[in-house]
């Protein structure tokens, strides 16, 4: 593995929309998935896997830390 293959940028909302339509595809019959989809709606949980692999995004904004004065 080089470091010269690492992502240098966030991943696109196309993407994060991707990785969590990916993600409730390949729980398919999942008891707990289908119970939460059911209470929440497929809108709402797809938000929440959003969120949850924006967060995961080193490369993400809402992730890095301001370092020295700011102006």
């Amino acid at each position: 593995m080089s470091p010269a293959n690492d992502r240098k940028t966030p991943y696109t909302e196309e993407e994060l929309a991707e990785f969590a339509e990916g993600f409730i595809s390949s729980m398919g019959d999942s008891e707990k998935l289908g119970n939460m989809i059911e209470k929440e709606g497929i809108d709402k949980v797809k938000e929440l896997l959003i969120e949850s692999f924006r967060k995961q995004d080193e490369r993400n904004l809402i992730n890095m830390d301001i370092k020295g004065p700011i102006n």
